[in-house]
This record gives structure tokens, C-alpha cells and sequence, in this order.
């Protein structure tokens, strides 16, 4: 399988046990920001980039995580990167391999359920090249999980409109390819400050996906959460799959 470096981490940042997460974020320069590393893996495996184990793949950065459930950093989590050459850089310091960090940490914090990611707080850090088929556009890969996570994006807002007696946004990013009409693509209730902004999060980060539309590689998310077809929007499914 290959994979190709789309972000090299810059380890010259500070490290400070116990913040495993600042080092990780400020080495890849992570932009979308969450406050533990357990919250940033449980992102990864909704968002489906998340292989379970420690057999990295070699000669590429990696972001690595596990759960902790005792001690005091219980329901925090670790996560670590490993080198091209599997060495592991955390903000401990540098260890051989995932078994010396592991004993390093000890009954401090107890590693569980390891994993490793190629994405972690919105930074891609590197794609597999050889895609598997039941992966060959984003619709399909989309399919698979039945929800997509928006990871608080901020999308701009490009046209402001009303539709059903409801103000709406449409993003041109979000919705994909022209034309786009409120009834489709609208996002509904902007709220004055996104207005003034330019720019939208939605309210609920993680969606359940209502339909499938490969030939405009769109997908239909329920943006509230109550099962309203009034507030299913069409989005595009490359955008939402890399928010």
C-alpha cells in the first residue's frame, strides 16, 4: 500500500508532559483544536481515519493514539507521532518504540486500544494512494459510516436568501457545483454574528446522511438533528468528507 507526506511536523516546538496534545497540534500546525487527545482520536474514528493497532505504515509521519482509562489522566488519552523510521515523538520526549513509550509512561497512564491516524484536528497529514474500491469517490466512502462530522469548519458564507419562510446561507464550498438554490443547498438560521462574519459553523458538528447522489457527488445531511426533511440540506460530499 502507498502513501504520500502531505504534512512534515516540525518538532521544534515546546514540550510539556502531560500536554501531548499542544505538541502534537503546534508540530503539524493544526488549526481546529480540540481539548484532549481522547476527544481528537474519537473524531479520527467517527470520521473513519483511524486503523486500530500499532503496525504503522513505514517511511511517512503518522499520528498515533490510545486510550487511557486509569490514573490520572483517565478519559484523556495519548497521542504521539511516529517518524518515517518508527520512532515516536510525544511531548515525554523521544522513545525507540511504541512499547518504550508505553513502559515509559507505565502506571501513570496505562496505554489502551492504541491507533493511528492519517488526520488529526483538521491537518491531513498524509493520504493513501492506493485507494480502495469500495472507496472510489467520496459518496461511497461517506456511505460506509452514515454520518459525516463537520469538525466546526468555518465555511463562508456566499449568499444569504430565505426559503420556507426561513433566512438561509448557501456556501459555494460546501454546496460543490453550480447552480445552487436555497432549496437544496440553503443552511438555515445564520445568526447575526456569522452574518457579519461572513462565515458559518453548524450547530451540530456530527450529522446523520440521508440520501446518496453520486452523479452530483452529493450527499443530503440532516443539519438539526430532528428527522425533518425541512432541514435536510444537499452538501457536497469531497468538502464534508475533508471539513
Amino acid at each position: 500500500m502507498g502513501y504520500t507526506q502531505l504534512v512534515t511536523p516540525n518538532l521544534n516546538v515546546t514540550r510539556t508532559p502531560g500536554w501531548c496534545l499542544a505538541f502534537v497540534d503546534d508540530a503539524l500546525g493544526a488549526t481546529q483544536r480540540l481539548a484532549t487527545a481522547q476527544a481528537s482520536y474519537e473524531r479520527e474514528i467517527a470520521n473513519g481515519n483511524v486503523t486500530t493497532g500499532f503496525n504503522y505504515p513505514s517511511g511517512i509521519w503518522v499520528v498515533g493514539f490510545a486510550h487511557i482509562s486509569q490514573g490520572e489522566y483517565a478519559e484523556m488519552g495519548h497521542v504521539w507521532l511516529v517518524a518515517p523510521d518508527g520512532h515516536i515523538e510525544d511531548a515525554n520526549g523521544t522513545h525507540v518504540s511504541y512499547g518504550a513509550m508505553a513502559s515509559y509512561l507505565g502506571k501513570v497512564a496505562p496505554l489502551e486500544n492504541p491507533g493511528w491516524s492519517s488526520w488529526i484536528d483538521g491537518v491531513h497529514v498524509f493520504e493513501n494512494t492506493d485507494q480502495p474500491d469500495n472507496q472510489a469517490n467520496d459518496v461511497q466512502y461517506l456511505r460506509q459510516f452514515g454520518k459525516v462530522q463537520m469538525n466546526q469548519k468555518h465555511w463562508s458564507i456566499d449568499e444569504v436568501g430565505e426559503f420556507g419562510g426561513r433566512q438561509q446561507v448557501i456556501s459555494h464550498e460546501l454546496a460543490g457545483a453550480a447552480p445552487y438554490s436555497f432549496e437544496a443547498n440553503g443552511v438555515l438560521d445564520p445568526t447575526a454574528e456569522e452574518l457579519e462574519q461572513g462565515w458559518f459553523t453548524f450547530g451540530l458538528d456530527t450529522m446523520d446522511i440521508k440520501d446518496y447522489d453520486e452523479a452530483s457527488n452529493g450527499i443530503l445531511i440532516d443539519q438539526i438533528g430532528h428527522n425533518d426533511a425541512n432541514d435536510f440540506v444537499w452538501v457536497d460530499a469531497t468538502a464534508a468528507r475533508n471539513a
